[in-house]
């Protein structure tokens, strides 16, 4: 009877189970900071992109932090994605951002934000709307 409660308990420690719903919250300053750190292998381009135009000059930021339950196993890979909703009213456009900050579980290494995803989407404008010269 050991035994058997053993392993139900250790295949139900084994599973990874998500967080029930994905909840849009308004961005903090540590969130800000961590997209602006997040650089992208290769790419200085797009991380200059973020610090200059996206950080700076924001009307709405929100961000889902999907967080899952892990066992307790050392080595394990823990998943830690961001994503970010970023709105600028000014020029009518969109950014949605992924930023991961993954790591192995019970490793003393720094861990270093990087951007996996990138959206850019301009709202056409509308003939109604004045042109601004």
């Amino acid at each position: 009877m050991k035994t058997i409660l053993t392993l139900v308990f250790l295949m139900a420690s084994m599973n990874i189970t998500a967080a029930p719903t994905l909840k849009y919250e308004k961005c903090s300053d540590n969130d800000i900071q961590l997209l602006n750190s997040a650089t992208v292998d290769g790419n200085k381009a797009l991380s200059s992109v973020i610090t200059d135009e996206v950080t700076t000059n924001f009307d709405s930021c929100v961000v889902s932090k999907p967080r899952f339950i892990y066992p307790m196993v050392c080595g394990i890979t823990i998943q830690n994605v961001d994503y970010f909703k970023i709105t600028n009213k000014e020029n009518n456009s969109t950014y949605e951002i992924a930023v991961d900050t993954s790591h192995k579980a019970c490793m003393r290494i720094r861990i270093r934000p990087l951007i996996t995803s990138f959206k850019y989407k301009l709202k056409a404008r509308r003939f109604t709307d004045p042109i601004e010269m």
